[in-house]
């Protein structure tokens, strides 16, 4: 039973521009006709309970997060403005960044405690504005809902907010994070609230009803026409080793039919559908795309080893031909830090060492965090003397970024340091 309770309408004056200055107004209410007209067009989107979002006063707008057009979808459909977190990367990117910010966006930089980011949303709650928030913190790689922050019952309780949920139903199936092309599938998104929890709720309690109500898995409305192309493009970045063979980087989508995913070593296929489902052609199993990833996943284990006898023998976990890894400053371009072979065992990553050039060494327990971003970028970010670390870019192309971003994270998580 839910312990969130109906909030009660309450006095709030109609502020000029809804308090934004008139630029970023003008802004916003552009981007919001041009997103209102291709939301309805394109995507086809239908909506349900917008009756119920407040005029006026603040409100924080807790959606699920299964794509990077999230915040346009679920927070540009009430008419009101809205200030959200995005990505620190996104605001690096040409042209995006500048108008991320004229929108509204603020930066946040995940996996780590970032205290300007959650002071700008405290302000922009106080001065009575929409304030969106994922509270998962990243898109979700399967459909599956991604494990809530433990922060967000803390922070509702510290504002004593005024919530609505945005539900995204059929976002996933509209361009699951691993595929190269979205598919014509229509949004389904429905909004709920708004609601209170009262002030002698813990904070764990006000999380797991957040964590019930956005416990979304993808679902569509099968009359109404959907159609993609390329369905399996992308697929081997996620699914980094046959689910029938479990051979790490074996998958494959041929060139004939760009809909089909193929093993290399034991010559399995599955023909990938609009709803993410592998249907296996011959001997091969069917499953869902969370099905596989699942079997790979406990496969290899957690933490995750890639050669489990050779860990054994020397503590090896995996190892990559060729990798460079690069320091991103905070301002500037970025520098090479090390290249060459890379062998992570449980003693960390080393990456180099030539007799040109030393070993560059990150002890796992100086990893702060893990996180794979726009484009498929991994990032580390590894512990110094600020709060924030140092941040690296690891490129470790042809194999999978996923696949290393997965390994690295199951170890940050649960590596021990051997003293």
């Amino acid at each position: 039973m839910s312990v969130a309770q109906p909030s009660p309408p309450t006095p709030h004056k109609r502020r000029a521009f809804y308090g934004l200055p008139i630029v970023s107004w003008v802004i916003y209410r552009l981007t919001w006709w041009f997103v209102y007209g291709v939301d309805r067009v394109f995507f086809r989107t239908r909506t349900r309970g917008l009756e119920t979002f407040p005029d006026t006063g603040p409100v924080l707008l807790l959606s699920n997060h299964v794509g990077m057009l999230d915040p346009f979808q679920v927070a540009l459909h009430p008419y009101r403005p809205s200030r959200f977190m995005a990505a620190t990367s996104i605001f690096k990117i040409p042209l995006i960044g500048p108008w991320m910010r004229a929108l509204g966006a603020f930066p946040k930089m995940k996996y780590v405690k970032d205290r300007d980011s959650m002071r700008t949303l405290a302000s922009h709650y106080d001065a009575g504005h929409v304030v969106t928030l994922f509270p998962e913190g990243v898109r979700t790689w399967t459909g599956e809902p991604m494990p809530i922050l433990p922060g967000i019952g803390r922070l509702i309780k510290r504002l004593d907010a005024r919530v609505m949920f945005g539900r995204i139903e059929s976002g996933y199936f509209f361009h699951p994070r691993w595929a190269r092309y979205p598919r014509f599938v229509p949004l389904e998104i429905s909004y709920q609230g708004p609601f209170h929890y009262p002030g002698e709720l813990t904070a764990e309690e006000i999380a797991e009803d957040v964590r019930q109500r956005l416990d979304i898995r993808p679902s569509r409305d099968k009359r109404r026409f959907a159609w993609g192309f390329r369905l399996a493009e992308g697929l081997p970045d996620l699914l980094w080793a046959c689910p029938a063979c479990m051979e790490a980087d074996a998958l494959e989508v041929p060139r004939a039919d760009r809909d089909t995913v193929r093993c290399s070593h034991c010559s399995a296929t599955w023909r990938v559908d609009i709803d993410t489902v592998l249907n296996g052609i011959g001997d091969a199993p069917t499953l869902t795309v969370h099905e596989a990833h699942e079997a790979i996943e406990a496969h290899f284990g957690s933490p995750a080893v890639l050669d489990r006898a050779r860990f054994e023998s020397d503590g090896t976990i995996g190892t990559h031909p060729d990798v460079t890894v690069r320091l991103m400053p905070r301002s500037g371009a970025p520098t090479v830090a090390a290249s060459g072979p890379m062998v992570v065992d449980t003693r960390g990553i080393h990456i180099g060492g030539t007799p040109d050039a030393p070993e560059w060494t990150l002890p796992m327990s100086d990893v702060l965090s893990v996180s794979t971003e726009v484009g498929d970028q991994l990032f580390l970010r590894r512990r110094d003397a600020s709060d924030r670390g140092l941040l690296f870019r690891l490129e470790v192309t042809p194999q999978s970024t996923y696949k290393w971003g997965c390994i690295l994270q199951s170890w940050k998580r649960h590596f021990t340091p051997i003293t």
